[in-house]
């Protein structure tokens, strides 16, 4: 909803100030840079870990960016954000500890309920589609 009633302004903005081509360019790259490149590296690392660790690394960004802006831009945590971050990292090491799945690989649900390996979510990353 915000993004349509913020596309007259950016048309008003857009061509009362025309933005360079390097801008332009520079837009391009951050939005790619932003949602691609993640999004691969996502597909990627899923390849190569099982879905269990992933999940209980992907739980983890959140602490991750709390430090940083901590560390890079100054940013002061009070004790609720720290007991946030306390939380979900004892979330982590208490699955850890506690185990999870053995095999949380589909395919042999998925032949034995006779639907094919090859669908696979965007196009040919090799990454099959779960339910």
């Amino acid at each position: 909803m915000s993004a349509l009633l913020f596309v007259p302004v950016g048309i008003i903005l857009f061509l009362n100030n025309p933005p360079s081509f390097f801008a332009i360019a520079c837009a391009a790259a951050a939005g790619v840079m932003a949602s691609a490149v993640p999004y691969v590296a996502d597909l990627i690392a899923l390849r190569h870990i099982s879905t269990h660790v992933f999940g209980l690394l992907m739980s983890v960004n959140p602490v991750f960016a709390a430090v940083i802006g901590m560390l890079m831009l100054g940013q002061a945590f009070g004790a609720t954000e720290w007991l946030g971050a306390v939380l979900i990292v004892c979330a982590n090491v208490s699955v850890l500890l506690l185990g999870g799945p053995v095999n949380d690989d589909p395919a042999p649900e998925r032949q034995a309920e006779g639907i094919p390996l090859t669908d696979y979510a965007g196009g040919s990353t090799g990454i099959p589609i779960r339910d």
